[in-house]
């Protein structure tokens, strides 16, 4: 099971094991992936109530659609972040204090929209959250240009460390063209195919942007979780050992995280 098990740290087996057992309750639901990819494992209504997760249950994957595909990859990004002993919130989880982590992106009719990472991690040693972007699809300069110019807002305002982007190197070098264009450049900037590689998570290579004012990174605590789990004295004695670290997982984003079997 690629996703839960490279997060956890755990054998395949053990993670199908509880998988089932989880299922067997109805607290998981799972369905058939494409081929060579595993499955598709995500939370029902009653495995959000029995975690004491205080997000809403989200409906069945469509398996071959783009929403589900993006959905996987976070899951990936998010598993890798686990996996390292990272902290780290999903886009769902960012939905709770959207006025803190969302961006303003200046759009062609001279209006404003928000927009929200895809993941937000710590790493070691950094005062501030890093944003991660996974950015698989070509858009037109002009609205990658004003994405761009809000994440440079964000981090100039001492809110964020850095902006990562994840995507192909087709696209990255497009997005170092466009960053520059904007002013925005590492250590506040990077991009690549894994931003949550652990080469990439020292203190020297998340370091604020110079432009940054000193005083933000003093005054800006990494906030808590959005969402501290409830006591449930209900939770089978068995699956106790699942609360914290698999619930994270297994609601990241969407009901995206994949296994196999």
């Amino acid at each position: 099971m690629p996703a839960v098990s490279i997060g956890l740290a755990l054998a395949e087996r053990v993670v199908r094991r509880h998988v089932a057992k989880l299922e067997a309750i109805g607290w998981l639901r799972r369905t058939a992936a494409l081929r060579g990819q595993g499955s598709l494992v995500w939370l029902t209504a009653a495995g959000y109530e029995g975690l004491g997760l205080e997000l809403a249950p989200v409906k069945a994957p469509a398996v071959f659609s783009a929403t589900t595909l993006r959905s996987v990859e976070i899951a990936w990004a998010a598993a890798n972040a686990e996996r390292h002993g990272l902290r780290w919130l999903s886009a769902r989880e960012l939905t709770f204090r959207r006025e803190t982590w969302q961006i303003t992106v200046a759009n062609e009719r001279g209006g404003h929209t928000y927009q929200l990472p895809d993941l937000v991690l710590w790493p070691p040693n950094s005062p501030l959250p890093v944003a991660i972007v996974l950015e698989r699809h070509y858009q037109h300069p002009r609205r990658r240009r004003a994405a761009l110019k809000g994440w440079q807002a964000a981090i100039t305002a001492g809110r964020y460390a850095q902006i990562r982007y994840q995507t192909s190197p087709l696209l990255a070098y497009d997005l170092h063209r466009l960053a520059a264009q904007v002013g925005l450049d590492p250590p506040a900037f990077i991009v690549g195919e894994n931003m949550t590689a652990p080469e990439l998570n020292s203190p020297a290579t998340t370091t604020k942007d110079d432009t940054a004012p000193p005083a933000a990174v003093e005054t800006q605590p990494a906030p808590t979780d959005p969402h501290r789990p409830r006591t449930s004295p209900e939770i089978p004695t068995s699956h106790r050992r699942w609360r914290s670290r698999p619930r994270k997982l297994l609601s990241a984003n969407t009901w995206s995280t994949s296994c196999s079997g």
